[in-house]
């Protein structure tokens, strides 16, 4: 076995919201790589996708949403401006890509896939 040495790392200490950024940022880079991909692959998308509309398991983007952008949570949580205004731009592109997303597997699919693609849909709209 072949090891390799470890050159460099550092600790973050990142607030809550600091965290919600950059998860939002990395899914939104993430979906992004796909949908403009030169050769979308299927399964890829569809998978990234399903993480971003159906997150069932950590409750995903709209855990962030709830926990920090609903009425009032920013003034509670004593959140700095430029936090929650970061998290919401980013929340607008994950927004805007999703729906390129969807678009795409829309072209995508076999028919047999038009009921999971519904269900994707459904569950953006939800959001």
């Amino acid at each position: 076995k072949k090891r390799i040495a470890v050159v460099d790392y550092s600790n973050v200490d990142m607030s809550p919201i600091q965290v919600a950024i950059e998860e939002m940022t990395n899914k939104v880079t993430a979906l992004s790589q796909e949908v403009f991909s030169e050769h979308p692959d299927m399964k890829k998308l569809q998978l990234k996708l399903q993480g971003a509309v159906s997150a069932q398991v950590n409750a995903g983007p709209m855990a962030y949403a709830e926990s920090f952008l609903s009425n009032g949570a920013a003034a509670k949580l004593k959140l700095p401006s430029k936090h929650v205004e970061s998290l919401k731009n980013i929340f607008r592109e994950f927004a805007s890509v999703c729906n390129a997303a969807l678009e795409l597997n829309s072209r995508l699919i076999d028919s047999e896939q038009f009921q999971y693609h519904d269900s994707l849909v459904a569950n953006f709209q939800k959001m």
